[in-house]
């Protein structure tokens, strides 16, 4: 490859030295000539042949354009779009491209492709030269960049000479950042994922794949999946993905919301080998277990009725009841209630779509394997509240749970008592036999059929207790596909002051719950209304230490929200700008600048607040 790109070089000087000063200085007046060479220039058929053939052919007309003048069709010194020297210089960039980022791969023996060397001396040797042809034969080397695992930094410095590379697609209808993620039939795979990140960074600065596609990762495949959910299911080296997932994260090509708009969730879970990545989502947006939809489905529900092609793209997939088991167990430190959610359709609950799929007695031997009597999880609390029907199964199942107290201290039997359902009608024996501590409850409660009136008040109770568990977990301001959340349902069924009296029967100062912090997140257009109910929750702390000004400052709504209310920041104390954020460790007048979305007006105000800050 050398040698043909020696006299390759050598040819285009020559073009350089004779030709282009003949055109420039009007030495020849043959335009007949100077045309054909720029086009074999731009065309890419620069070779000896080429070039002495159409100096001959000059030469036989040159009786007749010695009497042309070339200032007839253009001004002395002015360029016209057909001079040569504008197409010498678009190929001379190209060619010292080669010289310096694909002639050293060989010598240096950085990229072992031979197929890749072989095509290169072709187009060299074919006088090849323009863009579209190099940059073809970059991207067949990138489609082939698994089987030969160059480093990282060759492939980086490659894609940036050749850019336009990225854009090509393979034969399968790939891009060569998708083609990553697929293995050719009849070879030994290799994984060629660790090349995605400097690929994806590369085509975000060319928008390659489109508008907001983030350089091909979001373009949908022949399994119209993307490449965050093909990451996500894929069951080969659990580590390596995860760890380019934390990578395009830290990159901003992967965000929080992603994990339900593309269901991470769900496909982290399928394989048997993508449980740290499952884990990873989860912890990231615990919130994805409730908001993750596949049609009408909740996540649970997928998993039960997993059809085969959902488990295609993974080698190794997880029966259904396995992926079920999976996130029922991983889901408990979240949500004790996940097994008794339903699907839009207000149909069945997953605990009775288990029940239909699987059977009875394997959905409880399953559940039993999930709710252990060491992991404590007072289950029975959420049948009474969702399922009552099915109280004496889980009963029958898990006996050690009637001695559990729910997260707020209360018994079964007060549970049983509040709900107003017939099981204490069907079950005397559950409270003809109190223990001391439950004494005074049975005697305070007849056991002759209850009062309509008193099934009204303890009706709402349950509602009210319903609603506090909504609000703590964030399920009361979650949207359903409707776009309306529990919170509007509520505030356009019964009213501003009934809404918020029954939230503050569940939420007082004294729990110190961050709920403005949950209100910025899901319900921003409400923050002042929330404000004015609840002044003490401006000063509350999220489980990350975080006030409510940091979540202001951190996150796009809150931003919205310090626009439109300039009393948010013009009452801030010094000790408020002095505050570091304890996740990001930045100061109020570093976070409001930081980002894409950043305030820098906002960030000048809260210096000229407080100046020593710097």
């Amino acid at each position: 490859m050398q040698e043909s790109f020696a006299k390759l070089k050598s040819l285009l000087k020559r073009i350089e030295d004779t030709i282009v000063p003949a055109q420039e200085e009007e030495l020849w007046f043959d335009d007949d000539f100077f045309i054909a060479i720029r086009e074999i220039i731009v065309n890419g058929d620069i070779t000896e042949e080429n070039v002495s053939r159409i100096v001959a052919e000059a030469f036989f007309r040159l009786k007749f354009s010695c009497n042309i003048p070339t200032s007839k069709y253009y001004r002395k010194g002015e360029r016209v779009p057909w001079f040569i020297r504008n197409a010498l210089i678009e190929t001379k960039t190209i060619l010292s491209k080669i010289e310096h980022h694909i002639l050293p791969l060989q010598e240096k023996q950085l990229w072992k492709d031979e197929l890749f060397f072989q095509e290169m001396r072709e187009i060299i040797s074919n006088g090849s030269i323009t863009n579209n042809i190099v940059s073809k034969a970059v991207a067949n080397a990138l489609f082939r960049i698994r089987l030969h695992q160059p480093s990282v930094s060759v492939v980086k410095d490659l894609i940036q000479a050749f850019p336009d590379a990225l854009a090509f697609r393979n034969a399968n209808n790939h891009l060569p950042i998708q083609s990553l993620v697929f293995y050719p039939k009849g070879i030994k795979i290799v994984d060629g994922i660790h090349y995605i990140l400097p690929l994806a960074l590369e085509s975000m600065k060319h928008n390659i794949g489109g508008e907001n596609m983030r350089g091909g990762l979001l373009n949908e495949l022949w399994n119209r999946k993307n490449l965050l959910q093909i990451l996500s299911a894929s069951t080969n080296d659990d580590k390596l993905r995860l760890n380019v997932i934390k990578n395009l994260r830290s990159h901003g090509l992967l965000k929080k919301e992603d994990i339900v708009r593309y269901s991470l969730l769900y496909y982290s879970c399928l394989g048997k080998s993508s449980f740290l990545r499952f884990q990873y989502f989860l912890a990231w947006d615990p919130q994805a277990l409730v908001k993750t939809r596949l049609g009408t489905l909740s996540l649970l529900h997928s998993f039960i009725l997993l059809p085969p092609r959902s488990i295609r793209m993974v080698s190794s997939p997880l029966e259904a009841d396995k992926c079920f088991k999976r996130c029922l167990k991983h889901s408990l430190e979240y949500y004790n209630a996940l097994l008794f959610q339903k699907d839009d359709d207000g149909g069945k609950t997953a605990f009775e779509l288990a029940i239909e799929k699987f059977g009875e007695t394997p959905t409880m031997i399953l559940l039993r394997e999930v709710f252990t009597e060491e992991a404590g999880h007072s289950l029975l609390h959420e049948v009474i509240l969702h399922q009552p029907n099915r109280f004496n199964l889980f009963l029958s199942w898990f006996p050690w749970m009637y001695r559990l107290r729910d997260e707020y201290g209360k018994t079964v039997l007060e549970m049983l008592f509040i709900s107003g359902t017939d099981i204490l009608k069907k079950n005397p024996a559950l409270w003809v036999n109190p223990n001391e501590a439950e004494k005074e409850l049975v005697e305070n409660h007849s056991s002759a059929v209850i009062p309509s009136a008193a099934v009204a008040r303890r009706s709402k109770r349950l509602r009210t207790l319903n609603r506090g568990r909504s609000l703590r977990n964030g399920i009361y301001f979650c949207k359903d596909n409707g776009n309306q959340s529990e919170f509007q349902s509520d505030l356009a069924s019964h009213g501003e002051a009934r809404t918020f009296d029954h939230v503050r029967q569940v939420i007082n100062e004294r729990d110190e719950f961050p709920l403005l912090h949950q209100i910025i997140e899901h319900e921003p257009n409400y923050f002042n209304l929330f404000l004015s109910w609840f002044p003490w929750a401006y000063h509350t702390r999220d489980d990350q230490g975080r006030s409510v000004l940091q979540i202001l400052l951190s996150t796009t709504s809150g931003r919205d929200l310090l626009k439109k209310n300039p009393a948010l920041w013009t009452t801030l104390k010094w000790t408020q700008l002095e505050e570091k954020d304890p996740l990001t460790s930045l100061i109020p007048f570093v976070a409001i600048a930081s980002g894409n979305d950043g305030i820098l007006n906002l960030s000048y105000q809260f210096l000229r607040q407080h100046p020593p800050v710097l």
